[in-house]
């Protein structure tokens, strides 16, 4: 008789760890950043967090398009706080990224 295969797929789905600090939003006098992400939170909520200011930017980007196809008048600090929101979604999914390869490298 033969011996059944084993069915069990190994899980490679590695949990996610912790962010890493990330400094951004550099546009003060000094040159410093105003801004970051603080090391040691879950990259999940991180990565959350990113996909809802992502959502954001998109509604924002089309009533923008909207209002300038229609004419209307749009502000530089619309277009400013859409660059923040983009900013501040990298700098979190950047942390993340940070953090898989700082545990990558200490397997």
């Amino acid at each position: 008789m033969s011996q059944p295969k084993n069915t069990t797929i190994p899980n490679s789905a590695q949990p996610l760890g912790l962010t890493v600090p990330v400094d951004f939003h550099n546009n003060t006098a000094d040159g410093g950043h105003l801004l970051s992400v603080n090391g040691g939170f879950s990259s999940s909520e991180a990565l959350t967090v990113a996909a809802e200011l992502a959502d954001g930017i998109k509604m924002l980007s089309v009533r923008l398009h909207s209002a300038v196809n229609e004419g209307d008048l749009i502000y530089c600090e619309e277009i400013t706080a859409l660059g923040f929101l983009a900013e501040s979604v990298a700098s979190l999914v950047y942390s993340v990224n940070r953090s898989q390869a700082v545990q990558g490298g200490a397997q």
